[in-house]
């Protein structure tokens, strides 16, 4: 059965200590004014930063994007005008594309809607997060503003504590 909370913001009380935080990146993490043609950040960058050194958490992004080397370079493209790249993405990190599968470089994820089962996959051959193990008791917090990537992930992902972004 999916559990999930609602809620309009990202706030750091939703964020336990030593876990992996997920953000969908499209309504999610990056915002569009339609009528400025402008992208912004729902939490400043300070706030993924503290979020990486004062609770020690790892941080990806996930996004519904079909996976391919263009469109990787495309949402990077956004993430840079942010100044958020550094955040999610190490400087020797290159893009690497599985074909119909998923894209990533370092912590940029994109996977078409297979979001929980890609991300236990990538997780599964990575041995560089600290705050992962394979044994599956492993907290990982998700936002999403589409209820259905929510519901899935809160199934698939064991201890996962999932927000609706609405």
């Amino acid at each position: 059965m999916a559990t999930y909370t609602e809620t309009s913001d990202i706030l750091e009380d939703q964020i336990p200590k030593d876990s992996v935080v997920v953000f969908d990146w499209d309504n999610t993490l990056k915002l569009c004014n339609h009528q400025t043609r402008t992208i912004h950040s729902r939490v400043s960058k300070q706030f993924l930063e503290d979020l990486k050194t004062e609770k020690n958490c790892t941080l990806f992004v996930i996004s519904a994007i079909s996976p391919s080397k263009i469109n990787m370079e495309t949402l990077l493209v956004e993430m840079d005008r942010l100044g958020l790249t550094h955040v999610f993405v190490n400087k020797d990190a290159h893009i690497n594309v599985v074909s119909r599968r998923y894209a990533c470089k370092g912590n940029v994820i994109i996977c078409g809607y297979d979001k929980a089962e890609v991300f236990l996959e990538i997780m599964s051959e990575r041995t560089n997060v600290p705050s992962w193990n394979s044994a599956g008791d492993n907290m990982v917090v998700f936002f999403d503003d589409e209820i259905v990537n929510v519901e899935n992930f809160s199934v698939i992902v064991k201890n996962s504590k999932c927000f609706h972004i609405v």
